[in-house]
């Protein structure tokens, strides 16, 4: 897989990162955004033939898209799971709000129905080492590789 930036709006950044497909919200998630990322991962499944890992990083700093809309999110993402390794989610927890978002996207994982590991995790570097554990695709990303990548599309 090689690295590229397969999707930019103000919402939502998506790329190929060093082994791993990387998804960073920098807004609450819309419908439109939801299927935009679909849409790049229907393609992306057609062109990688080996299942590989998503890194999802939420900003916690915005709150969570309603329960139905998350319903979508999980419904699109699960349309792909002959295509996924395992899913990690990082929402750092830095106040009540976050640890707001961080339960209601741990719940909505426990709930659903997932033929890969889904694991809510605090920090790109914890998620990184729980991604690496027991993987067969190999991951050459760091947190420092992917902050530097994406950390600047959190500055608008």
């Amino acid at each position: 897989m090689r690295d590229a930036v397969l999707l930019e709006t103000p919402i939502v950044r998506m790329g190929t990162h060093r082994g791993l497909l990387v998804l960073d919200w920098l807004l609450t998630p819309t419908k439109e955004s939801i299927h935009a990322v679909s849409e790049r991962l229907r393609v992306l499944s057609a062109e990688e033939p080996t299942p590989f890992p998503l890194l999802s990083i939420i900003d916690a700093a915005h709150p969570p898209p309603p329960r139905p809309l998350l319903a979508v999110l999980t419904h699109e993402i699960n349309a792909y799971r002959d295509t996924l390794s395992a899913v990690a989610v990082v929402i750092e927890v830095k106040d009540l709000r976050s640890l707001a978002v961080r339960a209601t996207i741990t719940s909505l994982a426990v709930l659903s129905q997932n033929v890969y590991p889904v694991r809510v995790l605090s920090t790109v570097a914890a998620a990184l080492d729980w991604l690496c554990a027991d993987r067969r695709a190999p991951i050459t990303a760091t947190a420092e590789s992917i902050a530097e990548c994406f950390e600047p599309a959190h500055a608008h």
